[in-house]
Formats: structure tokens, C-alpha cells, sequence
């Protein structure tokens, strides 16, 4: 590691201390917010994690830019749920500029792609368009890969594509697609393990009625869920198999019944292979392939004895 690396990581430690009662990115009224960018009814919890430098390394090794010191220490990310199933998150995240600090609340579906924002705080004479319809209807859906093309290089400056859509408003665009890339990547860093077992625990209550889910450890990781009926019988089995070297840490996740039958898939796209030719019928074949390769090892994980 450089000297300067090794000494701004030892001031992360030490402003952590000072910084983890009070988030930088801190959601203001949380219900309020969640309720603007959500219609009814919808429900939330909270969830606590420490964002300290092992994240803050992965985000400068994913990004071409990384977290302020003062992003680190301890941040709130809301879970929603909308009739007992998941339903996305909120997740606050602020950027500089040279009006000040821009704080903006990030709605993310369940993949973790962009379903709405608002603003907590931004000066920028530049604010208005961005809060309009047409920019709010760009933005919505888009995913990591797309945000990032969006700011290459340095990810100072827009894509040369995009600079004639955000002419004269191309700093603030900088500043709010930097905060979406880095709500997307925290989020799935320093929450992924919750969200997955959360999204697990919601299959199997779905395809397979489980009153409880309780999880199958091994070496002192679960390596599976287990779905068990209200008279504590089993009825069904998740697992999620990540995938090493992924943009974010993508996660297949497959249910099957007590006979070993598929009877879902969350996923499992990401790792199908892509070809320029869409939709011929090698694509297909391949894709299915994959698919069944990819189900075979999820079932044998899910067989691991309780």
C-alpha cells in the first residue's frame, strides 16, 4: 500500500470515532420521505451498518472515484416491504459541489436499479431541471452499468453522448450520478448478505407457504434456508450463489421444493452468457444451458444436511 494511502486510511479510523454518532448522509424524517417517493401502503424498518475503510477500498477499486471521510462510520438503510414482500430501499448519500453539500434520498427497487430520488439538500441554481419529469424519466431503471458509462474516465466529467442533454446543467448531473453510483455499490456491499436472505426469506414464504425460514450453517455461514410449515415440517429450500468478480456483488437466488424442483429464480441472468447476436438460437441454447448448470449446483447446496 502507498505511504498516502496508508495514512488517509489511518484518519478514517480516527474521524470515525467522532463521525459514527452522527451519519454524514443521514435520512431526515424518514417517514416523510419514503412516503413522497412511495405510493401507499408501504412499510419500512431500518437497518444499521458500519461503512469503514474494507468498503471504502472496494468502492475506490469499483469507481473512479471513492467516499469522503466523512461518509464513513455508521448509516441507516430503510428496507420496504409492500403487503409483506420486499419492496426496494432508501438510501440517503451526499456529494460536493462547489454549492455546497447536495444530499439526496434514492429510492432503489430490488435489483438495485434507480426508481425515484429527491432532493434533502441542494443550493444549485441548476436544481429545477433535475427535479423535473423528463429527468426523472431518464434516470428511472437505470442500473450501475448505466450510470457508470454515463461518467467515465474520472467520473468527473459527462460521457461525451450526454453532454448536450445536461448542457449548462453538467455539474450538478456529475454530482447526482456520482451519489447514485455510490448508493448503488454501498448498498450492495455493506448490506448485500441482509438483503439477500431477506429476498430468500420472502421465496420461500411465497412459492412454498413457509411459516418459518431458518437457516443451514456450515463453518459458521449459512449456506441455505430452510422453509418449514407451521408444525415445524419442511417444505421448501433456498440458496444464493454469488458471483466472484461481478460489477456488484450479484446473487443468484433459487427455491425448490422438498423433491429437489425448481420452483424459482431470482437472478440468475447475470450469469447467462450475452452475445452480440440477440436472439438467435445459439444465444438460446447457451443461455439455457448455463441456466441448468447453474440450477444443478444451486441444488446441490440446497441439499446440504440441517
Amino acid at each position: 500500500m502507498k505511504m498516502y494511502e496508508r495514512a488517509w486510511l489511518i484518519g478514517i479510523c480516527l474521524t470515525m470515532g467522532s463521525v459514527s454518532a452522527q451519519a454524514f448522509c443521514a435520512l431526515r424524517d424518514p417517514i416523510r420521505n419514503i412516503n413522497s417517493l412511495h405510493a401507499p401502503p408501504v412499510s419500512f424498518r431500518s437497518s444499521v451498518a458500519s461503512i469503514d475503510a474494507d468498503i471504502y477500498r472496494e468502492v475506490r477499486r469499483r469507481l473512479p472515484f471513492s467516499l469522503h471521510a466523512r461518509e464513513l462510520g455508521r448509516h441507516t438503510l430503510y428496507m420496504l416491504s409492500r403487503e409483506g414482500a420486499p419492496d426496494g430501499y432508501v438510501h440517503a448519500r451526499s456529494e460536493a459541489s462547489r454549492t455546497g453539500m447536495v444530499e439526496i434520498v434514492w429510492s432503489l427497487d430490488e435489483s438495485l436499479h434507480i426508481r425515484g430520488f429527491r432532493f434533502q439538500r441542494c443550493r444549485s441554481p441548476q436544481r429545477a431541471y433535475f427535479e423535473s419529469a423528463e429527468f426523472h424519466d431518464w434516470i428511472r431503471g437505470r442500473g450501475f452499468s448505466d450510470l457508470l458509462e454515463a461518467i467515465p474516465d474520472d467520473g468527473d466529467r459527462l460521457s461525451p453522448d450526454l453532454r448536450g442533454r445536461f448542457e449548462g446543467r453538467e455539474e450538478l448531473a456529475v454530482s447526482v450520478l456520482r451519489s447514485a453510483l455510490k448508493t448503488i455499490l454501498v448498498t450492495e456491499i455493506a448490506w448485500g448478505d441482509e438483503m439477500a436472505e431477506r429476498r430468500l426469506s420472502a421465496m420461500l414464504v411465497d412459492y412454498c407457504k413457509a411459516e418459518k425460514v431458518v437457516p443451514v450453517i456450515v463453518d459458521g455461514q449459512p449456506v441455505a434456508y430452510v422453509g418449514l410449515t407451521d408444525s415445524g415440517q419442511e417444505c421448501g429450500r433456498a440458496v444464493r450463489l454469488p458471483r466472484a468478480g461481478a460489477e456488484t456483488r450479484s446473487q443468484a437466488l433459487f427455491v425448490f421444493d422438498t423433491r429437489g424442483e425448481c420452483l424459482g429464480v431470482w437472478g440468475a441472468d447475470l450469469y447467462l452468457p450475452k452475445s452480440d447476436v440477440a436472439g438467435s438460437l445459439d444465444d438460446e441454447s447457451n443461455a439455457c444451458e448455463a441456466l441448468h448448470l447453474l440450477q444443478e449446483r444451486a441444488r446441490k447446496v440446497a441439499a446440504t444436511p440441517r
